[in-house]
């Protein structure tokens, strides 16, 4: 199996964190059920808003994905932290589109797995902490949503070209027009991932079975991505350099 990684960098410092670099070429190298080529798409945002540059580069993607003959997408967004055996762990869900489980940085840190989604509506499996416990570490069918890392099959690709409104970015309304076109979605809930964000203090947001579902931890030190450190990992199609200053928060 050909799988193409695309990981689009955020505009604002840091534009991708080491960590998620170091765990996404650790996957990737972990994989041995074909090839897998990772390409970060650097500073190419050409719309004014968020959402837009964002919907802009995974609809590259996928355009990449389809003229290449890659057999699957693999997303891996430039602030998470993914275990060594996601990619094995995602074509385990045997779906046209397949979720790994983590946490939003914001609100009530809710977990990404969704039982329901509408074009304004949403239910995530941790709104049922029972039913999130016990589903915990297994594959279930899902109705979305996200893009940290998630891994979409060429068939589905062809079916999407992501859109996005004022009020919700392309994964939500990936998940709802997944629905629409039949296409199987599943969540494998033992592929946890952590979400990075500086605020309100620098930390890790990880799912967790705990009493808030979720769990953090504390990062000493952050890195602004920015000219003076250089970093250079071999992954995928080739060398990426990325340049970083440590600071102290």
């Amino acid at each position: 199996m050909r799988i193409l990684a695309f990981t689009p960098t955020n505009p604002n410092e840091p534009y991708i964190w080491p960590r998620t670099v170091t765990s996404a070429h650790r996957a990737i190298k972990a994989f041995q059920g074909g090839s897998v080529g990772w390409v970060i798409s650097y500073h190419d945002n050409p719309y004014p808003d968020g959402h837009g540059n964002i919907t802009h580069n995974y609809n590259k993607a996928i355009r990449m994905a389809l003229d290449g003959g890659y057999d699957a997408l693999l997303t891996i967004e430039c602030d998470m932290v993914i275990p060594v055996d996601a990619i094995d762990g995602l074509l385990a869900c045997d779906s046209d589109i397949a979720y790994s489980l983590y946490a939003w940085r914001h609100g009530m840190r809710n977990w990404s797995a969704y039982t329901e989604v509408a074009e304004m509506y949403g239910r995530t499996l941790s709104d049922e902490p029972d039913a999130a416990r016990a589903a915990w570490g297994t594959i279930i069918d899902v109705a979305g949503v996200g893009l940290g890392c998630t891994l979409i099959r060429r068939d589905a690709l062809r079916h999407l070209n992501l859109r996005h409104s004022q009020y919700a970015a392309c994964d939500w309304y990936l998940a709802v027009d997944a629905q629409a076109a039949g296409l199987t979605q599943r969540a494998n809930l033992a592929i946890v991932c952590g979400h990075c964000t500086y605020k309100p203090w620098p930390q890790i947001i990880w799912p967790s079975l705990d009493k808030h579902l979720h769990a953090i931890e504390p990062i000493d030190g952050t890195v602004k991505m920015e000219p003076g450190q250089t970093y250079t990992y071999h992954v995928g199609m080739g060398n990426y350099t990325l340049y970083a200053e440590e600071v102290t928060p």
